[in-house]
């Protein structure tokens, strides 16, 4: 009995273990260009992740990575760190040639004060003094993060601590990493703010892309 084409072609992708190759870099503004990477068992989707920072300053910056498709439905994640500014960011995924193409752009939205508070602040290698944050709409929860961003021998250690929400509690997972000679080592939780309900998410090891791009911004502020 002959044996459909379509299925030989099949068995050869089962045998050599077939693997998605996503471009791969990180840069300020809403493009970048990079290299092709062979992603790591798990990940199935390129993406493309934009973060709008806004600390001291407006800065915008792009990575592109290899992502769960899990990922590519969480929406905008938030980062309020009161006085201190806030940290917006997306993931949006693509295939093939698209990933090179694409400029997506942060969906924002305008939210009021929900009532909830959290503990507040934002330093690079010093003390993070604390202040009280006012929560918007949907951020319920209280993020803390701690962690080194290194680029060739420098080191940068930072902390940040506000308001967040779901979309970005989501994110926590065991994950250490480098790309575009940015290595990110940080670790992170999610309680429920004060005033609301909700289960506590168990820290974790904070996702790549958050952590570097926060890396960049305070990397970016060096004298």
């Amino acid at each position: 009995m002959e044996t459909p084409l379509s299925i030989c072609f099949l068995s050869i992708f089962i045998v050599t273990g077939a693997s998605l190759e996503c471009e791969t870099c990180a840069g300020v503004g809403n493009t970048c260009t990079g290299p092709m990477e062979t992603c790591s068992p798990g990940f199935d989707m390129c993406a493309v992740s934009l973060s709008e920072v806004r600390v001291g300053m407006r800065i915008d910056s792009v990575m592109k990575h290899c992502a769960q498709s899990k990922s590519c439905n969480d929406g905008i994640s938030i980062i309020n760190l009161g006085k201190a500014g806030a940290i917006l960011s997306q993931v949006f995924c693509c295939v093939g040639t698209k990933c090179r193409t694409m400029t997506p752009t942060l969906t924002h939205t305008r939210s009021k004060p929900n009532g909830k508070v959290c503990p507040a602040c934002y330093a690079m290698n010093s003390e993070c003094e604390e202040e009280e944050a006012q929560c918007n709409g949907e951020e319920n929860y209280c993020l803390d993060v701690s962690g080194t961003t290194e680029m060739g021998a420098l080191a940068v250690k930072t902390t940040m601590k506000g308001c967040t929400n779901s979309a970005t509690c989501e994110e926590l997972k065991e994950h250490s990493g480098s790309i575009s000679g940015i290595t990110v080592t940080a670790s992170s939780s999610c309680k429920p703010a004060a005033g609301s309900g909700g289960h506590r998410i168990v820290p974790g090891s904070f996702g790549l892309f958050l952590a570097a791009l926060a890396g960049l911004q305070f990397v970016m502020h060096l004298p």
